[in-house]
């Protein structure tokens, strides 16, 4: 009799199969729900690293455009009588703006580069006196989802005359199943400075 007792509670001590695998699957749920929430965290740092680095550019660009706009005149072809949209602009650098790009001739023009919803935007230093001299830099390592646009409206003023430039970049910001299109603009007025 006292051998049956220690059977029987040894027995109740011990865990049975079916106890094993509901522990065991209990187990499992809680570690994948673990696994897919540090996933999601890992595609969200991920995505905020890219955002971020698109806003660098992003601010980079606008502030080389701006530059560009304000301490330049627009190419003859982009002076409209009140309104142009165009897929690139061309600025004519002033004298005493660059002492390696000065005179007339100096140019610098925002186009894009890629294909397939992917464009790069491209600024080009170009100046014929100087041997040929042309520099291109691609502005962008996050892609932009549209190639850029410019919008060119003439505005008057009595006798004076200036030209407000807009730039509009789309971005496409990437991760795994996400895709953010992220849009920008910014508007310059194009006038020459006396230095």
């Amino acid at each position: 009799m006292k051998k049956i007792s220690e059977k029987q509670s040894k027995m109740q001590k011990s865990f049975t199969l079916i106890e094993m695998i509901v522990v065991v699957a209990v187990m499992g749920l809680i570690l994948g729900g673990l696994v897919i929430s540090m996933s999601q965290i890992l595609n969200g740092e991920i995505m905020l690293s890219k955002m971020q680095a698109m806003e660098e550019e992003s601010r980079y660009i606008m502030d080389l455009f701006a530059q560009d706009a304000q301490y330049s005149e627009l190419n003859p072809t982009f002076k409209p009588d009140t309104f142009l949209t165009a897929e690139r602009i061309i600025f004519i650098l002033t004298d005493k703006r660059s002492d390696v790009l000065s005179g007339s001739t100096s140019t610098v023009e925002y186009n894009s580069t890629g294909s397939a919803d992917k464009y790069y935007l491209t600024r080009a230093l170009s100046n014929p006196s100087l041997n040929n001299f042309n520099e291109i830099s691609t502005l962008n390592t996050t892609p932009l989802k549209y190639k850029p646009t410019y919008k060119v409206r003439k505005v008057t003023n009595g006798d004076a005359e200036s030209y407000i430039i807009s730039i509009s970049l789309v971005f496409e910001v990437q991760t795994k199943g996400t895709v953010t299109i992220v849009p920008i603009e910014t508007s310059v007025v194009s006038r020459i400075f006396e230095f």
